[in-house]
């Protein structure tokens, strides 16, 4: 399993449209991968409300989307670590 780099500064972040890019790797807080982005919800001024996260293989018959509100993302480097 891959496991993301511990984050900088854990705590809430500011995220854009810009920030978050289709088929970016999700982690767990313990930083297991668990999935990759496939939406991002965002308003019209780019401030994102939420992403929604394919868990499991994407092309798989058994991968599932969730939608993961903006608050629990808590860092943007090297992939998208959640609280």
């Amino acid at each position: 399993a891959e496991t993301a780099p511990a984050a900088e500064a854990e705590g809430a972040v500011t995220v854009t449209a810009s920030d978050v890019k289709v088929g970016a790797p999700v982690f767990a807080a313990d930083g297991s991968k668990v999935g990759e982005v496939n939406r991002v919800s965002a308003d019209a001024s780019g401030s994102v409300s939420a992403i929604e996260v394919t868990f499991g293989e994407p092309a798989s018959l058994t991968a599932k989307g969730f939608e993961v509100p903006v608050k629990e993302i808590v860092s943007l480097k090297d992939g998208i670590k959640l609280s």
